[in-house]
C-alpha cells in the first residue's frame, strides 16, 4: 500500500524536546491488559522495517549500539510530542488517545556520528477510543554512505505496506488480545508534508495536508 518515495537524510544534530512524552512498547500480556484498561485510549500496532544497502538490520537499543532508530510522533489536535518505542525488529504496539498523528521524524543514531533526523512524511489516525488498530509496516530502504569523516548520509526510500495477518498473529501470540477485534487504520504518505512542524507555518501546512489526505476515511487492508 502507498506510494514509495525518497526523502533526504538530513545530517542535523538532534536537540531533543524536553516536552516530549514516551509511549512504551506493549510487549507482553501484562502490559497489554494494563493498556486495554485505559478507556480513553486505543492500541495501535505495526512495524518499521529498516533496510541498509539491501540488507535488513536489527535496531539497537540504548546509546552504545551500532545503530538505533526511534519514531517521533506529534498529535495534530493538541501538538503533544510523543517518542515511540520499537523492538529490535521494529515491531511496536502503542497506547494512544484518539486523534491524527504525524510521524514527523525518525531519530537515527549512529555509533560513530551521533543522532540524525530522517523525515518520513507519514500520518495515521486513531479514530476512536477503546479499539485496536493495525497501521501497517513502514519500510525504509537506506542507501547508506559515509564520508571521509565517518558521517552517515545517503537517500532513504520509504514505502507503506500491509503485513496485517503476520503482525496480528505475532501480537496475539505475545499478548493474547483476549479475543479483541482488530481494525485497520493504515499509515499514509504524502510528499507535500513539510520537512518540519517546529514552526507555525510548517504545522499549519501539515494540518491542511493531513486533512486533505482524509486518513479517517478508510481502513485499507
Amino acid at each position: 500500500m502507498g506510494v514509495a518515495m525518497r526523502v533526504r537524510f538530513a545530517i542535523i544534530l538532534l536537540f531533543l524536546a524536553t516536552c516530549s512524552t514516551t509511549t512504551g512498547n506493549i510487549d507482553d500480556t501484562t502490559e497489554w491488559e494494563t493498556a486495554a484498561q485505559q478507556a480513553d485510549r486505543s492500541i495501535v500496532f505495526g512495524r518499521i522495517r529498516w533496510i541498509e544497502n539491501g540488507e535488513e538490520v536489527k535496531i539497537g537499543q540504548g546509546d552504545f549500539v551500532k545503530m538505533s532508530l526511534r519514531p517521533d510522533l506529534v498529535c495534530m489536535e493538541d501538538k503533544q510530542r510523543i517518542q515511540g518505542s520499537i523492538d529490535a525488529e521494529g515491531h511496536f504496539a502503542w497506547s494512544l488517545k484518539p486523534g491524527t498523528y504525524l510521524m514527523h521524524r525518525l531519530v537515527y543514531r549512529d555509533m560513530w556520528s551521533g543522532a540524525h533526523i530522517i523525515v518520513p512524511k507519514v500520518a495515521f489516525a486513531v479514530p476512536a477510543a477503546g479499539q485496536v488498530y493495525y497501521i501497517g509496516t513502514l519500510q525504509g530502504d537506506f542507501a547508506k554512505k559515509r564520508d571521509f569523516l565517518g558521517t552517515v548520509g545517503g537517500g532513504v526510500r520509504f514505502s507503506v505496506q500491509s503485513e496485517r495477518y503476520e503482525e496480528e498473529a505475532r501480537l496475539r501470540a505475545k499478548c493474547g488480545l483476549k479475543g479483541r477485534s482488530i481494525q485497520a487504520s493504515m499509515m499514509r504518505h504524502d510528499d507535500r508534508l513539510p520537512e518540519t512542524v517546529e514552526t507555525t507555518q510548517g504545522f499549519l501546512l501539515a494540518t491542511q495536508i493531513i486533512t486533505a489526505m482524509a486518513i479517517y476515511g478508510g481502513g485499507g487492508y
